[in-house]
C-alpha cells in the first residue's frame, strides 16, 4: 500500500514540474523576463528533495530485500534527476518521441 502511495506521489509530482515548466516561461520577448531562474531554482529544489526522499526508499528496500521495489525507486531516481535538472532534454526528448510514434 505504502509504494503505491511512493508511486503515485513521485509520478504527480513530476507531472507537474512537467506540467508546469512551460508555463512559467511566459514570454517569447526577449526584454520581458521570462521567469527561467526561479523554474530552474525550484526544479533543482524539487529534485534534490525527490531524489532524498526516493534514496531513503531505496536504503529500506535494500534492507528489507525488496529487490524489485529498489529496481523501480532507482529508476524513478533518475527519470526525476532526468526532469529536474535537465528539463530541456526531457522536453526535447518528449517531442522527440511523440514525433516517432505519431510520424509527425
Amino acid at each position: 500500500m505504502k509504494t503505491k502511495f511512493k508511486t503515485k506521489l513521485a509520478l504527480s509530482v513530476m507531472t507537474a514540474s512537467t506540467t508546469l515548466s512551460p508555463l512559467i516561461a511566459f514570454a517569447d520577448d526577449k526584454t520581458l523576463p521570462d521567469g527561467g531562474g526561479l523554474r530552474d531554482w525550484i526544479l533543482k529544489i524539487v529534485g534534490t528533495l525527490l531524489i532524498a526522499y526516493l534514496a531513503v526508499g531505496l536504503f529500506k528496500d535494500f534492507v528489507q530485500q525488496k529487490w524489485g521495489a529498489m529496481i523501480g525507486q532507482l529508476i524513478g531516481g533518475i527519470l526525476v534527476g532526468w526532469v529536474c535538472y535537465s528539463p530541456d532534454s526531457f522536453m526535447n526528448f518528449l517531442k522527440t518521441l511523440v514525433n516517432t510514434i505519431t510520424g509527425g
